[in-house]
């Protein structure tokens, strides 16, 4: 079967200074003074992706090339564009051991998998050779950890900054509800959209169900917008009656992500409110009596 060397490169949101075309260009170099450049190279990139979590569609494939045993090694400008966690850096090597991949880390001029150095030398034939480096092992440990660290650190600041711009009512999160537009930091409502969001409320106060909201709407050649269907859907009416936000109130914190590699999410007991931070659609009685309606018809069922 054939092997391929990779050339991995990867970018986070939080990267400075640390292009694509910078790390290849790195990788490259390096190939060229060990005679690689001539094998058979696969470019995979990462663009935009932390590297604490290890479900990135280019690591993901390099680790289905692996099992496959397609691969003979992987350059990396270093080892924290391949993990920021340490425990899947770990998982990933002993990976690479067992199908006899090379992992490279250019900056470190080492091949981590086996924890050989690479010396250049004059009158080599190629003018480089392997050698064993017996302090490559607690210098990639090290690093390893080094990189978890600063990950958990970038993540505790992001959400740090994150909460100051919510507590100071600075809407964070990219998408607003029906019936608004974010124009920049300003929050504005949409006169057509408030209209049909006023026009719900009202429709299930009188009804008090779901079903014939829908109805209601269909009848009125109501329909939702970027939707192949003309029906609104029955979980998107009753978002739209539970949104605290349409009577001008900012909610933030619902859920946290379970720990800071995760990307699960659970419920958050510090749930933060913020009333009249933007304008208005519904007004605070009849978001209430509509909430009481809901409640009542829970609690029978």
């Amino acid at each position: 079967m054939k092997k391929y060397v990779i050339a991995y490169t990867r970018i986070s949101c939080d990267d400075e200074g640390e292009s694509i075309a910078n790390q290849r260009m790195i990788i490259y170099d390096f190939m060229c003074k060990i005679k690689e450049e001539n094998k058979s190279i696969i470019d995979i990139i990462d663009n935009g992706y932390s590297g604490s979590n290890i479900y990135r569609p280019g690591l993901q494939r390099i680790i289905q090339m692996i099992n496959k045993g397609q691969v003979e090694s992987i350059y990396v400008k270093d080892i924290s564009r391949l993990c920021r966690n340490y425990i899947d850096l770990g998982t990933l090597i002993n990976m690479c051991r067992l199908k006899k991949v090379s992992i490279i880390s250019v900056a470190d001029n080492c091949d981590i998998t086996y924890i050989t150095k690479i010396n250049f030398r004059q009158g080599q034939k190629d003018g480089w050779q392997f050698e064993y480096y017996q302090d490559a092992s607690t210098s990639i440990d090290f690093k390893g950890l080094c990189a978890d660290f600063y990950s958990k650190d970038i993540s505790i600041k992001t959400k740090s900054a994150l909460d100051v711009r919510k507590n100071n009512g600075i809407y964070a999160i990219a998408n607003v509800p029906y019936g608004y537009r974010k124009r920049r930091n300003n929050i504005e409502v949409h006169k057509e959209e408030a209209s049909v969001v006023k026009k719900v409320f009202n429709e299930y106060l009188n009804s008090k169900s779901i079903s014939k909201v829908i109805k209601y709407l269909f009848n009125s050649n109501i329909y939702p917008q970027k939707s192949k269907s003309k029906y609104w859907s029955y979980s998107t009416i009753k978002q739209m009656l539970s949104n605290e936000f349409y009577v001008g109130t900012m909610v933030f914190n619902k859920t946290r992500r379970q720990s800071w590699e995760s990307n699960k999410r659970e419920s958050n007991a510090e749930v933060k409110r913020i009333e009249k931070h933007h304008e208005s659609i519904i007004a605070k009685d009849i978001y209430e009596q509509v909430t009481q309606i809901i409640k009542v018809k829970k609690d029978i069922h």
